[in-house]
């Protein structure tokens, strides 16, 4: 499952069919998807950025469901994103 924050108008261009397998659901912000996952699904979130000093995802001890958050291609996630 993808889980897309804001606009919900997105592209799926260079998608070579997958769109048709995979579920896709729209949240309005930030604390909605948070909510979603971690109340609904069970979900813990790791926060996915190419930045200095970041952890390898392939090193993190995975525990149960988890969702990756992965951060927008113009800028940063803030340190602070729930």
């Amino acid at each position: 499952e993808i889980c897309l924050v804001g606009s919900n108008r997105f592209n799926t261009f260079g998608n070579h069919g997958s769109v048709n397998y995979i579920k896709l659901k729209h949240f309005e912000s930030l604390e909605k998807v948070r909510g979603y996952l971690k109340e609904e699904c069970g979900c813990r979130i790791l926060g996915v950025e190419i930045v200095e000093g970041a952890k390898a995802v392939h090193d993190h001890p995975f525990e149960g469901n988890t969702a990756f958050m992965l951060g927008n291609e113009v800028s940063s996630r803030s340190p602070t994103t729930p």
